[in-house]
C-alpha cells in the first residue's frame, strides 16, 4: 500500500511501518500529489509530522502548482494559526 493510501485509511501504524522499511517519502501520484499533500487534504495532522518528521519535502508542487501548505491555505483560510507549525 503507498503512502498516500495509509494517509487516507489512517493507519497511522502502516505509516509509521512503511517510513521505517524505507518507502520513498516524496513518492507522487498521476496528479503530482504526495502523501503529504493528501495528509493535509485529508487535515491528518498526525500523519502530517510523521511524514514532515521523515523529511518530506514541504516545496514538492503537485500538477496544480500546489505545494502541500498551498492547498491547505485555501481550505482553511489565510491567517489562521496552523496546527502542524504550531504543533
Amino acid at each position: 500500500m503507498d503512502l498516500a493510501a495509509l494517509v487516507i485509511s489512517r493507519d497511522m501504524a502502516g505509516l509509521r511501518e512503511a517510513l521505517a522499511r524505507g518507502e520513498d517519502v516524496d513518492s507522487v501520484d498521476r496528479r503530482g500529489f504526495t502523501a503529504l499533500h493528501v495528509a493535509a487534504q485529508q487535515h491528518e495532522l498526525e500523519a502530517m509530522r510523521e511524514l514532515l518528521r521523515a523529511g518530506a519535502n514541504i516545496d514538492a508542487r503537485n500538477a496544480y502548482g500546489n505545494t502541500f501548505m498551498g492547498g491547505r491555505l485555501r481550505v482553511e483560510g489565510a491567517g489562521r494559526r496552523d496546527p502542524v507549525v504550531a504543533g
